[in-house]
């Protein structure tokens, strides 16, 4: 990119409103916190976009891009590749350390890198309470009516703070409602205070009525207004994937669709694991059945058979349209089944390796010893 101007050239020419924010550095330790608060835009549109162009201009190689959507019908990439992973490269006795980069290598598939995929299409009836529940709105009503008729002493500010804090410590804007409000001593940090208040209420000055507002406008309205749109829209639509600069040309533009499937984010798996005496259950042979057809046959929990690279990271790369249209770019699930079928790749001697069942078990599972499960 030439300059920042170039970046914006496409947007001035559509007459479109650009909205510039300055980031300035809080007080006492706020500046070490690394997030932004969220910005709430309102504002009219055909339909939702992400302006990725300039993000270009400082966007880290495979940056995390998670979209959510919340509409009358379940939403897909318009204009970008829909993609559906592999799942016989995902860990799946610890999918966290390798989802990300199954992820990273299925867009890398996509047409020019640009493709997501859909974690989860679901009814938000799932999510009634999930934000800020009934339960919360009862807790802030009855906090409120208690603290605000107090006299607005330190000690009743201390007891504020501690009390809020067994419920709301770990919800976002908390730390900036906290600092705002105490003047904490030189040699007390912020951590400090947050990890132990009750070590320092005789050394901190705490404005009572600053702490309340501050707690409802950084911390309660922010989840209510989160849950009251869930509430008022009947579906809930979240995407991911991971862009690299060079490939964010375009924007991604999102539609909905009333004939899209749902799409759950829990995954599972039937297992079967080949005991005998030699070994313990952590240590036996397993193979699992995918539910999209295959098996995977490993040993061990710590290793996964198969790397990126074995196979495509895509099952398929389709381009999705308007009344359930499905343009398949790509379709690799012949290929993933034949590879699955020789088995994985023995790393010593570059051959495929065969496993020997000794016993077969029954069906074993993390958890409910019927099937593996993993949810993101």
């Amino acid at each position: 990119f030439d300059s920042t101007a170039t970046v914006l050239d496409p947007y001035l020419q559509k007459q479109m409103m650009l909205l510039a924010f300055r980031l300035t550095k809080g007080g006492n330790d706020a500046a070490d916190v690394g997030s932004i608060r969220p910005v709430v835009l309102t504002y009219k549109s055909e339909k939702p976009m992400i302006p990725l162009l300039p993000t270009a201009v400082a966007a880290n190689d495979d940056m995390g891009i998670r979209v959510w959507v919340a509409s009358d019908h379940p939403v897909y990439p318009a204009n970008y590749n829909s993609l559906v992973l592999n799942e016989a490269l995902i860990h799946w006795f610890d999918w966290r350390s390798t989802y990300n980069d199954v992820v990273t290598a299925a867009a890398n598939e996509a047409e020019d890198g640009q493709g997501f995929v859909t974690e989860l299409a679901l009814s938000t009836a799932s999510y009634k309470d999930a934000i800020f529940s009934v339960n919360d709105e009862e807790w802030w009503k009855n906090f409120q009516e208690r603290y605000v008729k107090m006299e607005p002493t330190d000690s009743n500010g201390f007891d504020a703070i501690q009390e809020a804090s067994w419920t709301v410590r770990f919800w976002d804007g908390w730390r900036e409602t906290v600092a705002a409000s105490v003047l904490l001593p030189k040699d007390v940090s912020l951590d400090d205070f947050g990890t132990s208040p009750f070590l320092y209420q005789d050394q901190v000055q705490v404005n009572l009525t600053t702490f309340l507002q501050l707690l409802e406008i950084n911390v309660v309205l922010p989840l209510k207004h989160t849950q009251d749109l869930l509430n008022r829209q009947p579906h809930l639509t979240r995407m991911y994937t991971t862009m690299s600069a060079w490939e964010m040309t375009q924007d991604p533009v999102f539609d909905s669709d009333e004939l899209l499937p749902q799409v759950s984010n829990v995954h599972t798996a039937n297992i079967t694991v080949h005991c005998n005496n030699d070994v313990t259950y952590w240590e036996a042979q397993w193979t699992i059945h995918l539910s999209g057809g295959g098996n995977i046959t490993g040993v061990g929990r710590d290793d996964w058979p198969y790397l990126l690279g074995d196979m495509p990271a895509t099952s398929k790369v389709e381009q999705l349209s308007h009344m359930g249209a499905r343009d398949v770019i790509r379709d690799n699930q012949d290929e993933i089944l034949r590879k699955l079928e020789k088995g994985p790749m023995n790393r010593t001697s570059g051959s495929n390796q065969r496993y020997l069942c000794v016993f077969v078990g029954g069906l074993l599972a993390v958890a409910s010893f019927l099937f593996l499960v993993f949810e993101f």
